[in-house]
């Protein structure tokens, strides 16, 4: 099911067509019975020189990912792991908005600037880059959009 829009700032216009069935009134997806859901990637980061990528969700506001969207980067995820260049996918969890206003998390742990730089540098340990899946990602009766991730004093 097509999710309303939380903000009108962050839209484009195909995404608000895609809600609006092109101005016809009629969502493509009016149920979770027709099957139809839509997301997007944050971020597809790369080095050219290297060829190392990986792919990184960033949530503001404390913010999950709903479980539709597990789903479609876990499939995603699942296409790309057939390369050695690639380094996973990710999660990026901001207390509110960037590095600068609050705590952040990645993957579920706390990451200070630096180690966010270094990370999207590829100069962490290899273990670091495995995509990021929590069990609990599995149950569509998890979190909604609004769960508070440092709530959970280890995410993993």
């Amino acid at each position: 099911m097509v999710r309303p829009l939380h903000s009108e700032t962050s839209c484009t216009e195909f995404s608000k067509w895609l809600r609006n069935n092109g101005g016809y009134g009629k969502p493509l997806s009016s149920s979770y019975d027709s099957g139809f859901v839509t997301t997007n990637v944050d971020y597809m980061w790369k080095n050219y020189r290297t060829g190392n990528f990986l792919l990184l969700e960033e949530k503001r506001e404390r913010c999950l990912p709903t479980y539709a969207q597990w789903e479609m980067y876990k499939t995603l995820d699942s296409v790309l792991r057939n390369s050695d260049k690639y380094y996973g996918f990710h999660l990026l969890v901001f207390e509110r908005s960037s590095p600068k206003d609050g705590r952040m998390y990645l993957d579920g742990n706390e990451f200070t600037e630096l180690l966010l730089i270094k990370f999207l540098q590829f100069k962490l340990t290899t273990s670091m880059y495995n995509s990021y899946f929590p069990e609990w990602t599995s149950s569509k009766n998890m979190c909604d959009n609004k769960k508070i991730i440092y709530e959970r004093n280890h995410v993993t």
